[in-house]
């Protein structure tokens, strides 16, 4: 069961690493693909079932499980960002539309 769970784990951070770089190279469709994987993944995921570790075994869980959140972290912040630079880009489309409109009148 550990080994199954840990082989998910650094499979997510493996999958998290690769989502980054997509994003950070704003190649969005292959990240929607890359991140439907990675959550089909994360759903076969069962943390619950992990009651008996050793404490070198939970520190190794936990350890990874930080990676992946942090991974995550980073995630978030990029495609925050893209959400941001989008928002500005169609204010600047709306606004020069509507200077379009203004002065076609």
């Amino acid at each position: 069961m550990l080994s199954s769970t840990l082989t998910l784990i650094s499979q997510g951070i493996d999958k998290s690493t690769q989502l980054l770089k997509l994003a950070k190279a704003d190649d969005w469709d292959a990240f929607h693909e890359l991140e439907a994987e990675r959550q089909s993944d994360f759903t076969n995921l069962q943390l619950e079932n992990l009651n008996n570790l050793t404490d070198a075994q939970h520190a190794e869980v936990q350890k990874q499980m930080a990676m992946l959140v942090d991974l995550n972290q980073q995630l978030e912040e990029v495609c925050r960002e893209q959400r941001s630079d989008l928002s500005d880009q169609m204010k600047k489309f709306t606004q020069g539309n509507k200077a379009k409109k203004a002065y076609s009148q």
